[in-house]
């Protein structure tokens, strides 16, 4: 028996799990979202390298840049409108050292309120052309699928080339039913 053209079944039911996805994100795209709220955000950032920073994480949660530092208090040092950490250093190429410098910025996003779970992290405002794009790429996807593993079924040798055309016109005509509910 041959291979077919799927690695393992898994990958037999992927555009129709895509067109399942299109699906959903129709359907999300309908229902009402709350109101978004302005969040306010203090990132701190601390060079380690050349070019390289890390994020300091627990540091997400400050309300101001004065609240950061207040929590880096015993680490840094202000010299010159720069933070410098007391203890960390890195090297650079040419073999000088460099004390780590933090950088924090202040910020404001717009985010969803809390508890809003949807398949949209953002807020979109799809045309009726757009949704009617969607609506075509589902069934496309889902002919797809149907074409695939007929393709599939044939090429492992277990259908006929007569079966794969009485299959996929009957798979095809069934499509189409339920497209049609």
């Amino acid at each position: 028996m041959n291979e077919g053209i799927f690695e393992d079944e898994r990958h037999q039911d992927i555009l129709e799990m895509t067109a399942e996805e299109i699906r959903l994100l129709i359907e999300e795209t309908a229902k009402p979202r709350p109101p978004k709220k302005t969040v306010h955000f203090v990132r701190v950032e601390m060079q380690t390298g050349e070019g390289r920073f890390s994020v300091v994480n627990w540091a997400f949660r400050c309300d101001s840049t004065e609240e950061a530092k207040r929590r880096l208090r015993h680490h840094i040092t202000e010299e010159n409108g720069h933070i410098y950490d007391l203890y960390e250093k890195w090297t650079d190429s040419d073999g000088n050292e460099h004390r780590c410098e933090y950088f924090i910025t202040e910020g404001e996003y717009e985010d969803w309120e809390e508890g809003y779970e949807g398949v949209c992290n953002y807020d979109p405002d799809y045309s009726q052309e757009t949704i009617a794009k969607f609506h075509k790429a589902i069934k496309v996807l889902r002919e797809g699928n149907i074409y695939a593993q007929r393709i599939d079924r044939l090429a492992r040798g277990l259908d006929s080339e007569d079966t794969f055309h009485e299959q996929l016109k009957s798979d095809l005509e069934k499509l189409k039913q339920k497209d049609n509910e």
